[in-house]
């Protein structure tokens, strides 16, 4: 729950059970109040539906692609959800602003910040594909593991490889 002034933002599980519960809560206060949710505002704006996509939304997707390598049939479903709740909300209507390669653009550069999926996923394999050769040229006995990795990965990220490839690849190499 957050709190502003005269505003109030209820957050809950994402079931009907939750919302159930919220709406009954709400009815209780207003038969005793007398003060009620105004539904106009109850809806979530453009700019609102855009924080919860670069906030919450972001950050649950950020946890799997730093994990796995994401199949692009599940990004592609992803992507798919967030264009949903940001152009049209939960309403069943609406339609692109602007076309979603803009969307990842930066702020400064007329986009609107969102994190590219597929390619958060590949930065984030690089970072481990990284730690692993430094790992596996340290326990070698290489004193310059930490160059060795950046080169793998610095070629990997340019050449878009599967990070999996990449480390067989190192693994060979350093024998």
């Amino acid at each position: 729950m957050l709190c502003f002034a005269d505003d109030l933002l209820l957050f809950c599980d994402a079931d009907q059970i939750s919302v159930i519960v919220i709406r009954q809560v709400l009815e209780q206060f207003a038969n005793l109040s007398g003060l009620q949710a105004n539904p106009h505002k109850s809806q979530l704006s453009f700019t609102g539906r855009l924080q919860l996509i670069k906030s919450m939304l972001t950050a649950m997707q950020q946890y799997w692609t730093s994990i796995f390598i994401l199949p692009k049939g599940v990004v592609k479903t992803i992507e798919t959800q967030l264009r949903r709740s940001l152009w049209k909300g939960h309403n069943d209507v609406g339609y692109a602003k602007v076309s979603w390669a803009q969307v990842y653009l930066p702020v400064g550069e007329g986009g609107l910040g969102v994190h590219d999926i597929a390619a958060l996923n590949h930065v984030l394999m690089c970072k481990h594909l990284d730690k692993l050769v430094q790992v596996i040229a340290s326990c070698c006995g290489m004193t310059h593991g930490s160059l060795i990795a950046r080169s793998y990965t610095r070629r990997f990220m340019l050449q878009k490889r599967n990070p999996i490839q990449v480390a067989d690849f190192v693994l060979e190499e350093m024998r």
